[in-house]
C-alpha cells in the first residue's frame, strides 16, 4: 500500500517539451528542442508564422528559459543557450552591417509528450539582444520590438497645429 507522502513524492510520468524557434531573415529558421540528442518532430499551431499546422523537426540541444511573466508592462524572456549556444553563435556571425537592423524573432513552445500535435504554451517574442560568451549566446527576447524604439514622427506645424501657436 502506497503512503499519502510516497504518492505525492513521484515525479510525474508526463514529459513536458520545450522548443526554440529563432528566425532572422539572414540566417532563416533554426529549431531547437531542450534536452534531447535526436531530432523530434512537432506539429506547429495553426497560426505560426512559417510552416503553420505542419510538422516540423526539431533538433536536439541543451537551452533553458523561464516562463516569462507576462503580467509587465514589456514580456520578456533570457534564453541561456547551452551546447546549442556554440552552433547559434556560429550563424549569428553571419549577421553583419545593414542586416543587424532587421527584426528577429523568436517562439518559445511547450509540448506535452503525449500530444505532439498542439502546443499548450506559445511565446512570440522580437530578438532583442544577444551576447556571446566563449562556450554559447543569452539571447534576450522581447514582446516589443526592438527596431521601434529609436524611430519617431517628426513635429510639423502641419500635422501638429499646436506647435505653430507655441513660438
Amino acid at each position: 500500500m502506497t503512503t499519502l507522502a510516497e504518492f505525492y513524492s513521484r515525479k510525474d510520468l508526463v514529459r513536458y517539451y520545450k522548443t526554440l524557434e529563432i528566425y532572422h531573415p539572414t540566417i532563416g529558421v533554426l529549431r531547437y528542442v531542450d534536452g534531447r540528442i535526436d531530432p523530434l518532430s512537432f506539429t506547429l499551431e495553426s497560426d505560426a508564422p512559417r510552416n503553420a499546422g505542419q510538422s516540423v523537426e526539431f533538433v536536439g540541444g541543451a537551452f533553458s528559459f523561464g516562463k516569462p511573466d507576462q503580467g509587465q508592462p514589456n514580456v520578456y524572456a533570457d534564453i541561456q543557450l547551452g551546447r546549442v549556444g556554440s552552433q547559434v553563435k556560429q550563424h549569428l556571425k553571419q549577421i553583419r552591417g545593414a542586416d543587424r537592423a532587421l527584426t528577429g524573432e523568436v517562439i518559445l513552445r511547450e509540448y506535452i509528450g503525449g500530444q505532439l500535435g498542439a502546443p499548450v504554451f506559445v511565446l512570440r517574442l522580437y530578438l532583442s539582444t544577444v551576447t556571446l560568451t566563449n562556450d554559447g549566446a543569452v539571447i534576450r527576447a522581447e514582446q516589443s520590438n526592438p527596431a521601434d524604439r529609436s524611430v519617431s514622427e517628426f513635429y510639423t506645424s502641419d500635422r501638429f497645429p499646436g506647435l505653430a501657436e507655441a513660438l
